[in-house]
């Protein structure tokens, strides 16, 4: 897969709240990407891993309340703790009710590796208990590299 400077991977989740894993990335893109260092190469290329969801209108505060416990038990018990993480709403062209869970990783694999991880008992009742804020087929990864 050859990719421009500009262009930006999106991949979608499935299932009600995103918790089934992306396609293993590793298969779909070649070492080269997964591992890519920037053009200074004293420095690795980052990406923003972005999950992006619609909250059920006037349920923000308790699905925010819910990804931060979320948040905490992915640093404690998952890849996620390789990543910085920040959480985004909707503010001025977007709605409120738009969330962004973003979380930057030095590479592919170490996402993939995050994503794995989701699957371990520990966070299924979280995906449970946000299940109902989350606008059903809202929820989508969108995947950048940062260039700068």
């Amino acid at each position: 897969m050859d990719m421009s400077r500009n262009e930006f991977i999106k991949l979608s989740t499935m299932g009600s709240v995103g918790l089934s894993l992306i396609p293993a990335l590793s298969t779909a893109l070649p070492d080269d990407v997964l591992n890519a260092k920037s053009e200074n190469q004293n420095s690795k290329t980052m990406y923003s891993c972005q999950w992006n969801l619609k909250i059920v209108f006037g349920k923000q505060k308790e699905a925010l309340d819910i990804m931060k416990q979320w948040g905490a038990e992915k640093f404690r018990s998952s890849n996620f703790k390789v990543s910085t993480n920040r959480v985004m709403t909707g503010f001025v062209g977007e709605s409120a009710s738009h969330v962004v869970d973003e979380y930057v990783f030095e590479s592919l694999a170490d996402f993939e590796k995050a994503l794995a991880d989701m699957s371990k008992p520990q966070f299924k009742p979280f995906a449970e208990a946000i299940a109902p804020y989350v606008v059903p087929g809202s929820q989508e990864w969108k995947i950048y590299r940062i260039l700068s």
